[in-house]
């Protein structure tokens, strides 16, 4: 993958929604392969995140980063352990990595002079909150190309 300049674009919220369906379809040797992002990530290939929304209920980027770094189905049993990444890596998969997927790294994917400045504010530090409440965090404010988009002072908006 690395040699021919591909990306691994991934959806990790499938750990999550499917994963029990992983468990009962797949042999233990294959399971133990399934979704290998940290495998991805130490041999220099790209990894991107996304929802595939509306396959999925959930197309909340938090409990797909959730689900990245727990790798849990539903019923509880954890799915390829030894390929867990953390929290940062996840948050970068679904923005620098999505942007150098698409294309776009030149002027997305980061906060940084020369990009667009497309972000959220949450109200606590991903960095910093326990695993299980990622999917709790709230957005308090989104600012599309460095200008404030939402909330938005029109109630009618």
């Amino acid at each position: 993958m690395r040699r021919l300049g591909l990306v691994a674009v991934s959806q990790p919220i499938f750990l999550d929604e499917l994963g029990d369906n992983f468990v009962n379809a797949l042999d233990d040797d294959y399971l133990a392969r399934c979704y290998p992002v940290r495998r991805f990530l130490e041999q220099a290939i790209p990894v991107a995140f996304s929802t595939d929304a509306p396959v999925v209920q959930s197309f909340d980027p938090w409990s797909g980063i959730k689900a990245a770094v727990l790798r849990r189905a539903r019923s509880g049993v954890v799915i390829a352990a030894a390929e867990t990444i953390s929290v940062a890596q996840a948050i970068e998969a679904y923005t620098a990595g999505s942007a150098y997927a698409e294309g776009t790294e030149s002027f997305k994917g980061h906060l940084a002079p020369g990009q667009v400045a497309d972000f959220v504010v949450v109200d606590r530090d991903p960095l910093r909150t326990e695993i299980e409440a990622l999917d709790q965090l709230k957005t308090e404010e989104v600012y599309v190309g460095g200008e404030r988009r939402w909330p938005t002072d029109d109630a009618g908006a």
